[in-house]
């Protein structure tokens, strides 16, 4: 920012309230500039109001240094900005060194006071603060807080406290006690005396530092007062000891600040000795906006709109002028358009601001030709003559859709920057004819159909795809999808399908021919399908003993599809043989009896384990029983067959025959002489 403190001092903006007022004006409505002003210590209230086009000022508050030299505290600098308005009148107090002659008075604007004596303790130094209406101590905007005075006493050892931040610094006090800092909320304690009959320092408070305590034995060596800022530092106790050195009292402590939010503080920086106030401005014409709520379209109406305060001056295109703060300007045209200008006038400044008004001419839209469909054919509606455009209806430009049957106005709105234009088109929908092909249908391999396609009377005609005749029955080879197209008399046409689905037959197996001999059970099962039937009452997959000869078992095997197809299988069974033993059944001891079989068979297998044809048994093989086997490999066994030993009879009579003569010996006609046993 330039300084014009050289073209515009303080003395020309006060100006601004006289009857210069129009050339000062003519400045700050091209000009900013900032002015500096600093406010010295007098002693006295002093004031200072707030020029025009000044909304905001930066002040820094410095607190005088307690008295007491180098061993009194060094007040506290504080910087912060302050909203203001122009004409308002601050006032302003700086502070004012303590002393250490005469009454030792604390500094002006707080400074808590010191006691004369043989060494005299020194008054604390006063804060420097800036107040708005009424005043009062609470209504300080800032605060530089001031430091505390040295004690009575040998200074190193009773230095003052210098003005603090948020809280002050305490002084320093080897045997008077020290004043403690002030705080944000309370002043500082006040120091103890090392001996009676000494007083305390008084507590700091509000705005005001604690005065000394009294050296009450020697005079000789009393505490420092508090230095002066939000809330005063304590006054320093005295040490009330009979001594030539007089080791002193303690010294006052340093008050505490106030610190606008987002400034700054700087503790125990100001050696002054006195307190200083800068205030900072900165005299700018102030924020003046102009705007429109455009762009417009032709016919519609311009507000124009300021802020600013004051009074209000347009001006703009076609001679347009006008007082009101928002004039409006009703069915624009194009000679309306253009920048507009206004003038606001404040007291003692004048400020401009500028808008540009558009105004856009309104399209020429076009919705394109009627048009006559059939119905659920798509159609794209595509307007011309705008940038971006809205359909009645639903529908989006350039967007296909598919209108409802009957003949339906659309309506197209066009935009182009923000101006609309409409159009019109009509669409004509011809109703389709109702067809139906009919269910779906599933069958078996080789079975016959027939389509008929159903129309609900507007059909001129129909028509099948596969070269199906309606209503003609027809044996389809594979599955298909058979479509039939019903036409209008309109040329509208709609179309149907049925799919008619070939399950193919299963392959079903019977299973090989079974030769099985009599008595023996049978299994057959059938392969292929799902479920089996068989015919002469057999259960597939249950055993059964089918009767001696030769027959055909059928089976008939279902699908998972519902399909169905036969096999058949022959079963012979040969007769099983039985044989019939032939032979003696008694014998003589001592032999044995020769059995066999009435027929011949392949093979033999004996009770007594003979497998020959025939076999020689006795009595001790009973019951005796043969298994033979036929040429077809069937077995049989024959019924039990028994034989029987002779009973051998004992005697020692002698039989004496003639010659050509026979005699019976076990039952036998013997002829021939000799021993028989």
């Amino acid at each position: 920012m330039l300084s014009y403190q050289n073209l515009i001092t303080d003395k020309a903006v006060k100006m601004l309230r006289s009857k210069y007022v129009a050339i000062v004006s003519y400045f700050i409505s091209f000009l900013s500039f900032s002015q500096p002003i600093t406010f010295s210590y007098t002693g006295n209230v002093q004031s200072w109001t707030v020029p025009p086009c000044v909304n905001s000022i930066t002040i820094t508050a410095a607190g005088a240094k307690g008295g007491g030299g180098a061993s009194g505290g060094n007040g506290a600098v504080v910087t912060g900005t302050i909203a203001v308005t122009p004409g308002q009148v601050l006032q302003i107090r700086v502070g004012g060194t303590g002393n250490c002659t005469g009454t030792c008075a604390g500094g002006y604007n707080g400074g808590g006071n010191g006691d004369p004596g043989t060494w005299n303790s020194c008054g604390g130094g006063g804060a420097s603060d800036v107040r708005i209406t009424p005043y009062a101590l609470g209504n300080r905007i800032i605060v530089g807080a001031g430091g505390g005075g040295r004690a009575g006493g040998t200074p190193a050892t009773a230095a003052g406290g210098s003005g603090g931040c948020a809280v002050g610094n305490p002084g320093i006090g080897s045997y008077g006690g020290a004043g403690n800092g002030g705080t944000q909320t309370t002043g500082g304690a006040g120091g103890t005396p090392y001996l009676a009959p000494g007083t305390n320092g008084q507590a700091g408070t509000l705005g005001q530092g604690g005065n000394c305590g009294l050296d009450n034995c020697t005079s000789s060596a009393s505490g420092g007062g508090g230095g002066g800022g939000l809330y005063g530092g304590g006054g320093g106790g005295p040490d009330c000891i009979s001594l030539t050195s007089y080791i002193g009292g303690g010294g006052g402590g340093g008050g505490s600040s106030l610190t606008p939010p987002g400034g700054t503080c700087s503790a125990g920086t100001n050696s002054g000795p006195n307190g200083y106030v800068t205030i900072n401005y900165t005299v700018s014409p102030g924020s003046v906006t102009a705007s429109n709520t455009g762009a417009y379209c032709q016919n519609a109406t311009i507000q124009l709109n300021a802020s600013g305060g004051g009074t209000y001056s347009w001006s703009g295109p076609n001679n347009f002028t006008s007082t009101l703060q928002n004039p409006t300007i009703a069915n624009a045209t194009a000679v309306n358009a253009g920048v507009y200008t206004v003038t606001v006038t404040n007291p003692g400044c004048v400020s401009t601001a500028t808008t540009t008004v558009v105004i856009n001419p309104l399209p020429t839209v076009g919705a394109g030709q009627d048009q006559t469909i059939c119905e659920g054919a798509s159609i794209t509606l595509a307007a011309s003559g705008a940038t971006s455009y809205s359909w009645t209806g639903g529908i989006t430009d350039g967007v296909s859709f598919v209108p409802t049957v009957g003949t339906t106005t659309y309506t197209v709105t066009g935009t182009t920057n923000g101006c609309s234009a409409t159009d019109d088109v009509v669409i004509t929908v011809n109703p389709l004819p109702t067809v139906n092909a009919g269910l779906d249908q599933t069958i078996c391999a080789g079975t016959s159909i027939t389509l008929t396609a159903l129309t609900n009377g507007t059909a001129a005609s129909v028509s099948w795809t596969g070269g199906v005749t309606d209503g003609v029955g027809f044996t389809p080879t594979a599955t298909s999808t058979y479509t039939v197209t019903a036409s209008s008399s309109a040329g509208c046409t709609s179309s149907d399908a049925v799919d008619i689905t070939i399950n193919p037959l299963p392959i079903v197996e019977a299973g090989a021919d079974q030769t099985v001999c009599e008595g023996s059970s049978v299994t057959v099962s059938g392969s292929g399908a799902v479920s089996y039937v068989w015919n002469n009452g057999i259960t597939d997959g249950a055993a059964f003993v089918p009767a001696v000869g030769t027959l055909t078992y059928v089976v008939t095997g279902t699908s998972a599809l519902n399909c169905t197809a036969t096999d058949f299988l022959v079963v012979t069974v040969n007769a099983n043989p039985v044989p019939v033993i032939t032979g003696p059944t008694t014998y003589c001891a001592g032999t044995t009896s020769t059995l066999a079989t009435v027929n011949t068979y392949n093979s033999y297998l004996w009770s007594n384990g003979a497998t020959t044809p025939t076999t020689s048994v006795n009595q001790t093989n009973n019951p005796i029983t043969v298994t033979v086997t036929n040429g077809f490999n069937c077995t049989g066994s024959s019924q039990p067959y028994t034989v029987n030993e002779l009973p051998v009879i004992s005697t020692t009579s002698t039989v004496t025959i003639c010659q050509g003569s026979s005699a019976t010996i076990h039952g036998i006609a013997e002829t021939m002489a000799g021993t028989y046993s």
